[in-house]
C-alpha cells in the first residue's frame, strides 16, 4: 500500500483511515505508528516478568470467543510459545494444526508433533504436495490482486482443513517482527563492527549456490549497510537482473523503493520498524487474512496485541538479540519456565513457513508453467519477453540459478490475469 495493480486505484496504508469533509478532498490519516523510543532501562530479570504478564493478557483476550478456538502450530519458537500459553489457559483441550511436506528439509512436522505431545493438544497434520496444484486456480481467485508469496499455498491448505471444524484460530504471525527473528537481524548485529559497504561482496550473484559464493554472500551481508541488507533479503530479485531482462520497456519502472524507517533509534530498531510497516501488513497479514477468510476462518494474532507490542518495542535491543542469537528474552523466558518448550525447539534453526518452491516450479509445476506463462498466448506476453523468460526458466531448472520465488510470482500473475479476463496495458 498504497500502490495496487490497478491504474488509479490505491490501497489504504496500514493503521490509517480516510477522512471526508464537505468541500475538501479525502485525506488519509494514520491513527497509529510503531515507536521504539524512549527505551526502558531494564535488566533481563526485570523484563521477563513484564513481558510474560503482557503476553498472558494478550492470549487471554484473544481466546475470548463464542465458538471453540484452535491454533496453527509450526515448529517455530513464536508459534510454540503461543500454543504453550493458550493450552495452559484453556479449560478444554486445544486443537492444533500443522502443514508439512514430504521434503524433510522444509517440513516442521516432527517439531510440531513433539510440541503438541508436550502441550497435550488434539493435533492434526495436513500434508501438502505439488500434485494438489489443481487448487491453484481457487487460491489465486481468492486474491484481490496478484500475490507473489508462495506460502499462500500452504496457508490456503491449512485454512481449508481447519475451516471444516473451527471458525477461530490463533497464529504466531508477528513474533519475528516484534523480536527481530529473521536472519538478517543477526547478520546486522554481528557485522556492526565491520566497515559498511553499499556495494558489498556477494551482491552480484545472489542466486549462485556454490559454497564459495555462499561464503562471499554472507561476508557481503555482514558488511552491508542496513538499507541495502534489507533490500537484499526482502526483494524477489535482489540485483534486478531477472525483471530487467524479461520486462518489456513500456512496463519497466525505476523500481519500488522500500519505505525508509521513521525510527530515530538504533539501526536494529529501524529494521524492526520497516518490517512492521512494510513486510508484516503487505505480505504476512494480507496472506493470512486472504487465504483464511476464503474458508470463513478468523485468524487472531496475539503477538500483535497493541499493549504487548508497546511493551516489547521499548525494551533495549540487547534484550532482543545477543550476538547472533535472536529473540534473546523470549528464549530465556522459555528456559526459566521448566518444560515450557522442548529443548529441540529452542535449539532449532529458523525455518520459516515456506514450500519447496525452487524444486516444485522446476518439476511438478513445469507443465503448468509451460501451458501458462510460456505459452505464446500467455496473458503475461504483453509485458514480458517470453524468450528471455524461457531462458531464465530453463536456467533455473538446470540448477544454474535459483529463481523459484520470482517464477512463482510470474505464474500467479498469469493465472490471475486469465481468471479476470485482463491484459496489461
Amino acid at each position: 500500500a498504497p500502490m495496487t495493480i490497478y491504474e488509479n486505484v490505491h490501497a489504504l496504508p496500514p493503521a490509517s483511515r480516510i477522512l471526508w469533509k464537505s468541500g475538501h478532498p479525502p485525506a488519509v490519516e494514520a491513527y497509529w505508528e510503531p515507536t521504539y523510543e524512549p527505551k526502558r532501562t531494564l535488566s533481563l530479570d526485570d523484563a521477563i516478568p513484564l513481558f510474560e504478564e503482557s503476553f498472558r493478557e494478550s492470549v487471554r483476550h484473544h481466546l475470548i470467543s463464542d465458538v471453540p478456538v484452535g491454533a496453527f502450530l509450526s515448529g517455530g519458537l513464536d508459534s510454540g510459545y503461543l500454543v504453550a500459553e493458550a493450552a495452559s489457559q484453556m479449560g478444554a483441550r486445544l486443537s492444533t494444526y500443522t502443514v508439512g511436506f514430504k521434503e524433510a528439509d522444509y517440513s516442521e512436522l516432527s517439531l510440531a508433533s513433539e510440541m503438541a505431545q508436550s502441550f497435550g493438544t488434539n493435533h492434526h497434520e495436513i500434508m501438502l504436495d505439488p500434485f494438489t496444484q489443481g487448487d491453484l486456480p481457487s487460491i489465486v481467485s481468492a486474491m484481490n490482486q496478484p500475490f507473489g508469496d508462495s506460502s499462500a499455498w500452504p496457508t490456503w491448505a491449512i485454512s481449508r482443513a481447519v475451516g471444516k471444524n473451527l471458525k477461530v484460530v490463533l497464529a504466531g504471525d508477528g513474533g519475528d517482527e516484534l523480536w527481530g527473528g529473521y536472519p538478517y537481524y543477526a547478520i546486522h548485529n554481528m557485522g556492526r563492527w565491520l566497515p559498511r559497504n553499499d556495494h558489498a561482496s556477494g551482491m552480484d550473484h545472489p542466486y549462485d549456490t556454490s559454497f564459495s559464493s555462499r561464503g562471499r554472500r554472507i561476508l557481503g551481508d555482514l558488511k552491508r549497510n542496513p538499507n541495502d541488507l534489507y533490500r537484499r533479503w526482502r526483494h524477489l530479485d535482489p540485483n534486478g537482473s531477472f525483471w530487467e531482462k524479461i520486462l518489456r520497456e513500456d512496463f519497466k519502472s525505476p523500481g519500488v523503493e522500500f519505505p525508509r524507517s521513521k525510527s530515530s533509534g538504533s539501526a536494529h530498531d529501524a529494521l524492526l520498524e520497516r518490517d512492521v510497516r512494510f513486510y508484516l501488513p503487505s505480505d504476512l497479514l494480507e496472506k493470512v487474512d486472504t487465504m483464511s477468510m476464503a474458508h470463513s476462518l478468523e485468524v487472531r494474532v496475539p503477538w500483535l496485541d497493541p499493549v504487548l507490542f508497546e511493551v516489547v518495542a521499548h525494551f533495549p535491543s540487547t534484550l532482543k538479540i545477543n550476538g547472533g542469537i535472536t529473540k534473546w528474552l523470549l528464549r530465556k523466558s522459555a528456559e526459566k519456565r521448566a518444560g515450557w518448550l522442548p529443548q529441540s525447539v529452542l535449539r532449532a534453526k529458523k525455518q520459516g513457513f515456506a514450500i519447496p518452491i525452487h524444486r516444485w516450479i522446476s518439476n511438478e509445476l513445469a507443465g503448468l508453467f509451460h501451458e501458462g506463462p510460456l505459452d505464446r498466448n500467455s496473458r503475461v506476453a504483453p509485458l514480458m519477453d517470453l524468450v528471455s523468460l524461457r531462458r531464465y526458466y530453463e536456467a533455473h531448472r538446470a540448477g544454474h540459478i535459483r529463481l523459484g520465488h520470482a517464477l512463482w510470482a510470474v505464474l500467479v500473475l498469469d493465472i490471475w490475469l486469465r481468471q479476470n479476463g485482463l491484459e496489461p496495458s
